[in-house]
């Protein structure tokens, strides 16, 4: 009996030095945040004006909070993109708007054969144009799983609702 506690008492320590240790062999996170520029909102405009062919005036705001993270060579292992976006396009003849919420983390990871995945989760109406998740293959575009509710192509949810 004594034998047995020893025994567990062994290889409790043991599982909490390893628990204890792992953390330590990760890089720490590396954290940025990008907040939107006049410079971007302009080329948003530039960009809906050429996909509707009508002028069209872009205006909002934007924050993306990145963290990566490596391992203990420094070593890319994933990285969790928070953004949201919210941004606002307007029918410059007309003074008709629409505004678009992307919000949600965009999660990048490397599988263990070493292929580069994404995940866009939440509403993502400027990437994926789902509200939900979204899976995909960085390596060779094959989008690998969908869940949630697909919102339209950029076209359909900009131009659509401001041509008039």
């Amino acid at each position: 009996m004594r034998r047995t506690r020893v025994l567990l008492a062994a290889l409790g320590a043991l599982t909490l030095t390893a628990l204890v240790a792992v953390p330590a062999l990760a890089g720490k996170p590396t954290k940025e945040v990008i907040v939107g520029t006049q410079e971007e909102l302009d080329a948003d405009s530039a960009f809906a004006t050429h996909l509707c062919g009508f002028e069209v005036a872009a205006s909002g705001h934007s924050r993306v909070i990145v963290h990566i993270f490596t391992d203990s060579t420094g070593a890319f292992v994933r990285e969790i993109d928070g953004y949201q976006i919210v941004e606002t396009f307007t029918n410059v003849a007309t003074g008709v708007s629409v505004t678009l919420h992307d919000v949600g983390p965009d999660r990048v990871w490397l599988t263990r054969d070493g292929t580069t995945m994404l995940a866009q989760v939440g509403r993502s109406l400027t990437g994926s144009g789902y509200i939900g998740r979204v899976v995909v293959n960085l390596d060779t575009g094959a989008v690998i799983s969908t869940a949630g509710r697909q919102v339209g192509t950029l076209e359909e949810v900009i131009c659509g609702p401001i041509a008039m």
